[in-house]
């Protein structure tokens, strides 16, 4: 039932929560001293902010698909070394902070793989259910319904399925089945027949690919995946970098910015290493991403401050950063 409307303190409103999820909010809103969706709400400003989808990205209207985005910015190697990870073990996580390009990588894969892609973003309330399947309750009755990987299964093509920001549900939950059957040698995964629930039906995960991506800037993003769970996934990185924010600048024809917005990676680096020092600065660093809406606001007649506070809000009302690198008074974090 509804308890509350609006902001509200948490205290106010414990008591009406079921005991299980009470203790489990109680313990989330505490143990951080940052934000605990910070990454959500960078990459939520990101998405708002920007014309840049991180697939089919436009500049100068022309199209530049996925690989060639990839390959322009982190080079030839990248895209075939963890096209070689993902063919072996059938699991694959893409870390990094955000603007990095990690959306972008995992499609480029599913094209690379000749595979269909399915893609997903990982909420809260993600479960065995949605991936998997699970019996409902439809009619008075209940009946088996398929998850994304059974559908992708039953339609027998080669598919890559995307669970983006993994961070935002709980993984353990959800994967650990999964990654039983890609773990066995057969890859079959079982699931309960329709017709007997006592009998069993197995289906080969040869042609499926899991690949999952997490933002840095998300608190404690590894914390979330157990170690049997971080065991199985291959884990590849993607950092924020001034090289690839060149790179992204040549690919995107904004090089006359270069200097420019240098200064101002500069800038913010200086600021977040002041402000974050109970941990690695680098997984809040924006990504490239990031640099290239800055460059394409500054090209339509945007002041460098007015391009910076539209891109960089988020840096500015959580860190206090500004365009020269100093901060605001508040506590560092």
């Amino acid at each position: 039932k509804p308890i509350a409307v609006g902001r509200v303190n948490f205290n106010d409103i414990k008591d009406e929560l079921p005991n299980d999820l009470s203790k489990r909010i109680d313990i989330k809103a505490y143990r951080r001293e940052l934000p605990s969706n910070v990454g959500e709400l960078i990459e939520e400003r990101l998405r708002n902010s920007s014309n840049i989808v991180e697939h089919g990205t436009e500049s100068k209207n022309e199209v530049i698909d996925d690989c060639k985005l990839i390959k322009g910015i982190y080079g030839d190697d990248l895209i075939n070394s963890v096209k070689k990870i993902l063919e072996n073990t059938h699991a694959l996580l893409i870390i990094g902070p955000p603007g990095t390009g990690k959306t972008t990588l995992a499609r480029c894969l599913a094209h690379e793989l000749n595979a269909e892609l399915l893609e997903v973003t990982v909420h809260g309330w993600f479960s065995r259910m949605d991936l998997i399947g699970g019996y409902v309750l439809q009619g008075g009755s209940t009946t088996w319904r398929d998850g994304i990987v059974l559908r992708a299964v039953k339609s027998g093509r080669k598919t890559l399925i995307l669970l983006d920001e993994i961070n935002r549900g709980e993984p353990e939950r959800f994967l650990a089945e999964l990654f039983t059957a890609l773990s066995k040698p057969d890859k079959k995964l079982s699931v309960p027949s329709i017709n007997n629930e006592e009998a069993y039906l197995s289906y080969p995960l040869d042609n499926i690919y899991i690949v999952a991506t997490a933002n840095t800037a998300d608190v404690g993003v590894l914390g979330g995946l157990g170690f049997a769970l971080q065991r199985r996934f291959k884990a590849v990185r993607l950092k924020a970098d001034g090289n690839y924010v060149e790179n992204a600048l040549n690919v995107f024809g904004y090089g006359e910015f270069k200097e420019e917005i240098k200064r101002l990676w500069g800038a913010l680096e200086k600021c977040l290493k002041d402000k974050i020092i109970l941990e690695d600065y680098t997984n809040y660093m924006p990504g490239w991403a990031y640099f290239v809406d800055y460059a394409r606001l500054r090209r339509s007649g945007f002041s460098d401050d007015e391009a910076f506070n539209a891109i960089f809000n988020i840096y500015v009302e959580r860190f206090g950063c500004n365009a020269g690198g100093s901060t605001n008074e508040s506590q560092p974090r």
